[in-house]
């Protein structure tokens, strides 16, 4: 697996980090979900451009 948090600027990497933090408040499944992510963005484009549209990302 590739390591990007060295691609990352520090402000980037303490972004990534809080957010990290804020899905895995209260939330025991929050790996498996951003594996699943993962799996849609990679196997499934059409699905993660909509996704990225309907939450106006």
């Amino acid at each position: 697996m590739l390591n990007i948090l060295p691609l990352l600027s520090a402000e980037e990497h303490e972004r990534l980090m809080n957010a990290i933090v804020s899905l895995s408040h209260n939330n025991p499944n929050v790996v498996s979900q951003l594996e699943k992510l993962a799996d849609i963005k990679e196997n499934n484009p059409k699905l993660w451009q909509s996704g990225i549209k309907i939450l106006k990302l």
